[in-house]
């Protein structure tokens, strides 16, 4: 196979221009992104309570497939910058039959490091040997649970047993083929319910030879499900929870912890669909916070259009155009007026 091509000149000096366009708070980037999220298919074969798919799926969004043709499109206008891209923010990108094709295309020749973020349900032999000669750098399976029943309460229409596995056969065609990639990290998102099994979930990991990440939950109208989901232990926990008063009687006060370093994604990173809808953030989904199609506008109107420049002066705290919404005002990680809930019941 013939090497990839250097990009390193070119790619330090990208990340040179993207720094000095954040640190002096541009709304404008003359340069191109270091990092991008895709989601090539925009569904998936699980239904977790509080992932966006649900959201996607009530309001009636429609479901996309990234065809390879399209992707291949989309790297090579911005391979060359390009230092890393993570497969399935918002959705299982194994639905995509080309995954793995795409995967290969973008490391093999443009030398991208990729992540696949994945349920990792569905492996078949023939898919781990392509996902393992594909060139893939990591991979992050979540899990969280070290019983069906625990796993299941989360991971709904999930099977632990075949993430095990699917885990185990990749491990055993790596040490075949004298690869070690990809690396393999669990992604155990923690609630009230799984919390005490992450010392038996550190030993499970440590057994399969991979590392296991704890990542708390977001839990989206947690008014109504904080007792069913929150964990009692707070470094586990997104949220803060206080006595308050509210509407004339004791209540409790739930609060999004604030993100202590400051976020810099608008300046050197996209996400986008399925479908080529571009968004700023890696948390976004809304089809009204869209900064445009990559398959259908120009990329500079994107990348410099409305939604990035009042993005990145919202964030450098500078006047926005005042145009529309800026996402980062909803944003539950960003220093703000937090919400407050008062759940039914509450004491």
């Amino acid at each position: 196979m013939k090497p990839p091509a250097d990009f390193d000149a070119k790619r330090r000096l990208n990340d040179a221009l993207v720094t000095f366009f954040r640190r002096s708070g541009s709304a404008k980037v003359s340069a191109f992104p270091s990092a991008l999220s895709i989601d090539v298919n925009n569904n998936c074969n699980l239904r977790c309570p509080f992932c966006v798919n649900k959201f996607r799926r009530e309001s009636g969004e429609v479901a996309g497939m990234m065809s390879f043709k399209r992707f291949k499109r989309l790297i090579d206008l911005l391979g060359p910058y390009l230092e890393s891209i993570n497969f399935g923010d918002k959705s299982e990108p194994t639905l995509n039959r080309d995954i793995y094709k795409m995967i290969g295309y973008a490391s093999n020749k443009y030398n991208i490091s990729c992540q696949l973020t994945t349920n990792f349900n569905r492996l078949s032999k023939e898919d781990a040997r392509a996902l393992i000669n594909s060139g893939l750098a990591f991979i992050n399976a979540g899990a969280e649970g070290v019983t069906q029943a625990t796993y299941g309460k989360y991971r709904v229409g999930g099977n632990l047993a075949r993430v095990s596995g699917n885990i185990r056969l990749v491990q055993k065609l790596k040490k075949a083929a004298g690869s070690e990639r990809p690396d393999i990290t669990i992604q155990y998102i923690v609630f009230k319910h799984n919390e005490r099994d992450i010392p038996k979930a550190k030993k499970a990991a440590a057994k399969l030879g991979v590392k296991l990440t704890l990542i708390p939950g977001a839990i989206f109208d947690i008014g109504g499900n904080y007792k069913d989901w929150l964990p009692e232990n707070p470094k586990y926990s997104r949220y803060t929870i206080k006595n308050a008063s509210g509407n004339g009687r004791k209540a409790l006060k739930i609060s999004h912890k604030i993100l202590k370093a400051h976020c810099t994604q608008p300046w050197s990173f996209m996400a986008i669909d399925a479908n080529g809808s571009v968004y700023t953030c890696c948390g976004e989904h809304d089809a009204g916070y869209s900064a445009g199609n990559i398959f259908k506008d120009r990329f500079g109107a994107i990348w410099n259009g409305r939604m990035f420049r009042d993005a990145r002066s919202y964030l450098a705290g500078k006047k926005t155009s005042g145009k529309g919404a800026v996402p980062c005002r909803k944003c539950c990680d960003l220093p703000r007026e937090h919400e407050i809930y008062y759940p039914e019941g509450a004491e």
